[in-house]
């Protein structure tokens, strides 16, 4: 199984020599940008991916893109690649995505919003969803646990 990295713009933007080949040295083939306007800086040089155009405030539609994203991350990382996730800062956008891929794919007593906040803080102190994330958060668990959760794809 691949990894899942949460990071800041500058940990893939491009703008530091040798950034590429330290992505591909930690296994990554796969980047979630969480940005309105973030260039995908190494499209089309082996690295997948999936752009979620939203912006970092409370009233933003985070919630549509999190059973997209989930799936993303979890099909790269189930086949052996590591994913790293960004927004500018890695503290609300990027770390809800990564929360709700654990909430949907996290082993079941540890796929609560609260405990996947844990976790994830534990890891990165700076991750703070804001309150409108961290409501669609709650949604997201609500539908992850509702009977029709079978016939996710």
């Amino acid at each position: 199984r691949g990894s899942i990295y949460l990071g800041p713009l500058q940990s893939c933007d491009g703008s530091e020599p040798g950034t590429l080949e330290q992505l591909r040295a930690a296994g990554v083939g796969a980047i979630v940008n969480c940005t309105m306007s973030a260039a995908n800086a190494f499209e089309g040089q082996g690295i997948e991916y999936c752009r979620i155009a939203v912006r970092d405030e409370a009233d933003a539609g985070l919630l549509v893109f999190m059973l997209g994203a989930a799936n993303f991350i979890e099909a790269r990382v189930a086949r052996g690649c590591s994913v790293l996730v960004h927004c500018e800062n890695c503290v609300s956008r990027s770390a809800s995505i990564v929360m709700a891929h654990q909430i949907r794919f996290g082993a079941p007593e540890r796929s609560t919003r609260e405990a996947v906040y844990v976790a994830v803080k534990s890891v990165r102190q700076v991750v703070d969803p804001n309150p409108g994330f961290w409501e669609q958060l709650a949604d997201f668990e609500k539908v992850c646990a509702g009977p029709h959760n079978a016939t996710f794809t």
